[in-house]
């Protein structure tokens, strides 16, 4: 497995401006033969080289995580004082609201498979009120909700990507609160793709 320290290796341009911190950036290709959890590599169980982060300080403020299984998010969220996490993969509902303890996030970027319901997002934005970079657009379907807990709650925000595809299960979205969100950010860079709209065009 590789760990990468320090500068950046990856982490974004987002990481890279916050102060020099411990960082960790995992994937597939960290491991030679290309299975992150592989006995003859690693040796270390199931989990395997995700443990070393449950153990690691609470120095530990920048994550990345690309395709790993079996990730224990909420261990993660409770082992370290994150203020950056960029996770591609299959989490769980407890998972993503576990976040919530990262009460210093400024930086979140989520791209799940599947996408999740908006509920597990709620208290994430009711907690972590220092995010500055939020990109769920491919992590749950943006919702009138959502975006007026994002008003409420976190006064500067920057930079927000977000989308909503509809479903029985979805909380709506609409115009008017979407230019709301606009307006109350209007110096933040805000991208949302209402889909159900775009296919009635």
């Amino acid at each position: 497995q590789q760990q990468q320290r320090g500068g950046g290796g990856g982490g974004g341009a987002e990481a890279a401006r916050l102060s020099p911190q411990p960082f960790l950036g995992f994937g597939k290709e960290a491991c030679s033969c290309n299975k992150i959890y592989c006995d003859e590599c690693n040796r270390r169980g199931s989990r395997g080289y995700i443990m070393d982060v449950i153990e690691a300080p609470p120095s530990l403020q920048r994550l990345a995580i690309i395709d790993v299984p079996r990730v224990p998010l909420a261990d993660l969220a409770k082992a370290c004082n994150l203020r950056c996490l960029m996770f591609r993969g299959t989490a769980e509902e407890t998972g993503i609201e576990a976040l919530s303890h990262c009460e210093n996030l400024e930086i979140l970027r989520l791209t799940l498979l599947p996408r999740l319901t908006q509920d597990c997002f709620m208290r994430v934005f009711k907690q972590c009120r220092k995010l500055r970079v939020v990109d769920i657009f491919s992590a749950t379907d943006v919702s009138d909700q959502i975006l007026g807990c994002i008003m409420l709650n976190i006064p500067n925000l920057q930079v927000f990507r977000g989308s909503h595809a509809g479903g029985s299960f979805q909380q709506g979205l609409s115009d008017l609160v979407l230019q709301a969100f606009r307006r109350h950010f209007r110096k933040a860079k805000v991208f949302v793709r209402n889909r159900v709209v775009d296919s009635t065009l």
